[in-house]
């Protein structure tokens, strides 16, 4: 009996034990990327070693040199650490992107070949007037299923002074999270919008470390093993 007992718990554990995988987050901050207009695609690309790609439009500009630490920088935006918790050396920009066959807009696509399964989440700031969306999908370049998806709403990222009057002119401070739960292995992000009016920063990507969650299938299987080898050890005559 004692040593039924110990195959019971050994097999429970190894059948949990990929449920209890860690959780992994990773930030794509653009941090060290040139400050000069960056084509992501062509160019220097930082996250190459992670296995994350991005496609045509997608480029990287340094924050402004009045604000940023970043000198010679191209970009029209800064972030208070104080606000948000983090500075912006660089960021994503949505620059001269083909338009979406479906859509008719201007997209952009950044493909995690590892994947990520839990959770996503960035910092965008924005022109007046302007709209778009942010779409998870399992396959690369927007294909396989629709996971989830966000708005990216209209919003002014225009500077305000201290003092109520505006800042300097088109230079972008305002930031706001946009964060998404989603179900499923996901492999590529969708960004729809404008050219030339959005700033994306901090993305941040997790997923869950270690194998997969074994199926419902599978732990039946298991425990019908363990029940059928507790019934035959019943009925096994005493010496």
């Amino acid at each position: 009996m004692k040593a039924l007992k110990t195959l019971v718990a050994s097999t429970l554990i190894a059948v949990a034990a990929p449920s209890m995988a860690g959780v992994v987050k990773q930030t794509l901050d653009f941090e060290t990327v040139p400050v000069t207009r960056n084509n992501l695609k062509t160019e220097v690309n930082p996250y190459q070693a992670q296995n994350i790609t991005f496609s045509d439009g997608a480029f990287s500009l340094g924050s402004v040199v009045e604000y940023g630490e970043a000198s010679g920088a191209t970009g029209n935006f800064f972030r208070e650490a104080s606000v948000y918790g983090s500075i912006t050396k660089g960021a994503l920009a949505m620059l001269r992107a083909p338009n979406d066959p479906i859509s008719g807009l201007p997209s952009i696509y950044i493909n995690v070949a590892d994947g990520f399964d839990t959770a996503f989440s960035m910092l965008y700031t924005s022109l007046a007037n302007v709209s778009g969306t942010v779409q998870i999908f399992s396959g690369a370049n927007g294909e396989g299923q629709e996971l989830v998806s966000g708005v990216l709403g209209p919003m002014s990222g225009v500077c305000t002074l201290e003092d109520g009057t505006p800042g300097p002119s088109g230079v972008l401070c305002n930031w706001t999270k946009l964060q998404l739960g989603f179900t499923g292995s996901a492999h590529s992000i969708k960004i729809t919008g404008a050219n030339a009016s959005y700033y994306f920063d901090d993305i941040a990507l997790t997923r869950t470390s270690g194998s997969n969650v074994p199926e419902p299938a599978s732990i039946a299987l298991s425990l019908a093993a363990l029940g059928a080898l507790a019934l035959s050890r019943k009925r096994k005559p005493q010496a």
